[in-house]
């Protein structure tokens, strides 16, 4: 079996780190501390069993790392931890695709259960956030996240350098590729969001952002 842990909190991430070594025998765990390091795993073609996403990691917008990874491993079950709790988080985290929520406050032996019940092929959520509970996404932002699904894996690495404010130029020079192929990237980008310049682009991933 093998598992991503993504978390950027090193005390944390080595206590589940060990929390999951210790419950599953025969497991291999990947951990990253950056959404950067996380691409890098998708982008190796590497297939995990689950996922332990930290909803607020550096270098990703919120809710848009799920997304993404929703969009590359639509069968992977990926369970969100986090330290915000609220209602209307968790509630998007279920409707961007979640099949668990962990919050940071939860004992290790319920973090577990949560874990077991997952990889059963179960949902596992607060009570807050039942079938029963009140859509918490309006229709834009499900287009928005249907749209972002559709992104490869640079094109979504893009899309994040954009919307930090960078150039095309600084883009083609830290990931090593020419202007031009960023240019066509861009180009893709827009056409699959549906916008007409960069500034739009970038504000689809902003919106995408937890506010607190």
């Amino acid at each position: 079996m093998h598992c991503i842990i993504a978390e950027d909190h090193p005390l944390y991430r080595e206590a589940i780190t060990n929390v999951i070594n210790k419950a599953f025998d025969d497991i291999t765990i990947s951990v990253t501390d950056t959404f950067d390091a996380l691409q890098e795993l998708v982008e190796s073609d590497i297939s995990p069993d689950f996922i332990l996403l930290d909803l607020c990691m550096p270098g990703v917008y919120g809710f848009s790392g799920l997304i993404f990874l929703r969009g590359q491993y639509p069968s992977v079950p990926i369970i969100v931890m986090s330290a915000k709790e609220g209602t209307d988080v968790i509630q998007k985290t279920a409707e961007y695709g979640a099949d668990g929520f962990i919050p940071k406050s939860t004992p290790t032996e319920e973090m577990l259960v949560i874990i077991e019940k997952v990889l059963a092929g179960e949902k596992s959520f607060p009570a807050c956030c039942s079938d029963s509970s009140p859509n918490a996404l309006s229709e834009q932002d499900q287009l928005t996240a249907q749209r972002i699904k559709e992104l490869s894996p640079r094109q979504f690495k893009i899309l994040l350098m954009v919307t930090e404010g960078k150039l095309n130029k600084q883009i083609a020079s830290e990931l090593f590729i020419s202007l031009s192929t960023v240019k066509s990237h861009m180009s893709a980008i827009m056409k699959v969001l549906r916008v007409n310049t960069r500034t739009h682009a970038a504000l689809i991933a902003k919106r995408l952002d937890i506010s607190e």
